[in-house]
């Protein structure tokens, strides 16, 4: 049984902060929180909170962040489309995974849910290093079977038959590594297509994540293909909607489309630093609060030009004006939300697993309240500070 001493922060609300300084965290031999106590006397002056989960990025897109082209219909087809085509190279996607996970893990993020590119090899290689590396990982190939760019069209039928292939082999593997089917967006796969995602999805419990409601240019590139009336009305119209699909972005809602992902269950996840760098809007938090939606964070990298949940949260304070409490709500135990997993991450509580991250105390904010230290690493560079990162009881940095 391993112990840590220190500060114990989390946010078991929306904009609740729970500080138990000078505390032991007891951690059993299965990697659970065991027990939560006082400690007899002065802990050591750290910081030690949930450890965070990453929603929503691309690591196929690591080595391109930063390339500043918008909008985002251009974004893609000068930026991420030709770097895409590298992955073909496995042993290209096997260093750019690795790379791109390392990262993750030392900016004290356990939990990652990703992208591939529409290469089923490269989409294994990324499982096998969150596998190494012993990540909780969510991933699934890229399906794009419409308006492909030259070098990564696939036929429906194959983007299926590999994508299936995939979730049967990976899907649940050591219960930290789980499929998602990963439609890249409305405008790149034919109805037949979500049809097929929905049912195999439904067969193998697996997760949906695609993106929705980015950009204007976008939308209205739907409502001429297709005559929808809204992006979350045509989801709906495939059944795709519901507690096992994770949305990307949702900037353009209106007060119809929110109610129907309430309605529906589905999850939110909101980018952002790549809602910044692309000028794609802003994500309306007051409306998502109005009609009761709850929401999780993602980097969305390559669009994000950081994996920092620091530096994430910082963003979404610059588009909404939130406590820092409650950015670090949406980046823990809101995230956790978002995958089902809150009764088992999100919150330092004995029956949880001890996924933790161990920061030092600033030295110059050492008589500063907590509330005043959290929202310092927010606004300049929290991940500075992170010294330990735990998965499951396991110390991985």
């Amino acid at each position: 049984m391993a112990t840590l001493a220190g500060h114990l922060v989390d946010f078991p609300a929306p904009g609740t902060l729970r500080h138990r300084p000078d505390t032991v965290l007891r951690i059993d031999a299965a990697g659970r929180i065991e027990a939560v106590e006082p400690h007899d006397g002065p802990a050591p002056r750290r910081l030690i909170l949930p450890a965070f989960l990453d929603l929503h990025t691309h690591w196929p897109q690591w080595r391109v962040r930063g390339r500043a082209v918008i909008p985002l219909l251009r974004w893609l087809d000068q930026v991420i489309y030709p770097e895409e085509r590298r992955f073909r190279n496995p042993s290209e996607a096997r260093r750019v995974a690795r790379a791109f996970l390392q990262e993750a893990l030392r900016l004290g993020i356990t939990t990652v849910v990703s992208y591939a590119t529409i290469h089923a090899r490269a989409t294994e290689v990324a499982f096998e290093e969150a596998e190494a590396l012993g990540l909780r990982f969510v991933s699934g190939k890229m399906m794009m079977d419409a308006f492909a760019p030259p070098g990564l069209e696939e036929s429906t039928d194959a983007s299926l038959a590999e994508s299936e292939d995939l979730a049967r082999r990976w899907h649940g593997k050591h219960g930290r590594l789980f499929y998602a089917f990963s439609p890249r967006f409305a405008l790149t796969v034919t109805p037949d297509l979500l049809q097929e995602v929905v049912r195999l999805a439904r067969r193998y419990d697996a997760y949906i994540q695609t993106h929705m409601a980015e950009s204007p240019d976008e939308i209205q590139t739907l409502r001429e293909r297709t005559g929808a009336t809204s992006y979350a009305a045509y989801y709906h119209r495939a059944s795709l909607l519901g507690p096992r699909t994770l949305l990307g972005h949702c900037i353009h809602l209106s007060e119809q489309d929110a109610e129907l992902l309430r309605r529906t269950e589905s999850r939110v996840v909101h980018n952002p630093s790549a809602n910044l760098f692309l000028h794609s809007g802003r994500f309306p938090v007051e409306l998502l609060d109005r009609v009761g939606l709850d929401f999780g964070l993602g980097s969305d990298v390559g669009a994000g030009p950081s994996l920092s949940p620091f530096e994430v949260m910082r963003d979404a304070f610059y588009l909404n004006p939130l406590s820092p409490a409650r950015l670090f709500y949406h980046a823990t135990l809101g995230a956790a939300r978002m995958l089902g997993w809150d009764r088992d991450l999100g919150t330092l509580e004995p029956g949880k697993w001890a996924d933790l991250v161990v920061l030092e105390w600033p030295p110059d904010l050492h008589d500063e309240p907590v509330e005043t230290v959290l929202s310092v690493l927010i606004f300049t560079g929290g991940h500075q500070w992170v010294r330990e990162v735990y998965r499951g009881g396991e110390r991985l940095v």
